[in-house]
């Protein structure tokens, strides 16, 4: 999306979210961008096309180039915390990896030297996006890893095999590490995600959430 008017500045702090209404309608459905902050007007959500979704609907047979919406926003407080030089993990399922991209690409802007790995979840290989430009993310940051999980994998696959959460599981327990973790995707990933850093000891005031449905964002 392109903001439109004199002032191209999008204010936002990584993490937020948007409320976009389709045309014509008082439908509106919650994301939050991949982008960062920004003086030019742009903004880059992931949104995935579910059967019979609305939002998706409308993506799929209405939307057009140059087609105005209403955007309203930002909201919400998941977003980077200031705790010293402590890892950072992210974890994210599906689509929650916008809000995850653009915290992380804010760490980049800022240059800040917090380790940081990106753990990013999917069922099967179809579902897998984004890999080029985790991978360019991951060359141009040196404090970053990119963990690309997929749970029902092929042989065919070579990156992480199993759910999102239990390689995260299988990192923290070889390293011992305690980041603070940073959550966004379905109910049942985060719940699982909070029982491992439970098991491990990892305090739940060290995490930061955002679940979602398949509509949009739930809290």
């Amino acid at each position: 999306l392109k903001r439109l008017g004199t002032d191209q500045q999008i204010k936002l702090e990584s993490g937020q979210y948007y409320d976009l209404q389709i045309p014509n309608t008082e439908i509106t459905r919650s994301y939050s961008p991949a982008n960062t902050a920004n003086n030019n007007g742009e903004m880059e959500f992931l949104i995935r096309i579910l059967d019979n979704g609305k939002f998706s609907n409308y993506l799929s047979h209405d939307a057009k180039v140059g087609q105005k919406l209403t955007v309203k926003g930002p909201t919400g407080i998941f977003g980077l915390k200031a705790n010293g030089f402590t890892p950072r993990y992210f974890v994210a399922g599906g689509t929650g990896l916008a809000p995850v991209l653009s915290m992380v690409r804010k760490m980049k802007e800022w240059d800040e030297p917090q380790q940081c790995v990106i753990y990013f979840g999917v069922n099967t290989e179809e579902e897998i996006f984004y890999l080029d430009e985790l991978k360019r993310l991951e060359q141009e940051m040196k404090n970053l890893t990119v963990r690309n999980c997929v749970w029902k994998a092929t042989d065919s696959w070579h990156g992480e095999k199993g759910s999102v959460i239990d390689v995260l599981k299988r990192d923290l327990v070889e390293t011992g590490a305690k980041p603070d973790l940073y959550l966004c995707g379905p109910p049942g990933m985060v719940d699982a995600a909070h029982a491992v850093c439970a098991e491990v000891g990892i305090p739940s005031e060290r995490i930061y959430l955002e679940k979602f449905l398949s509509c949009g964002l739930s809290e």
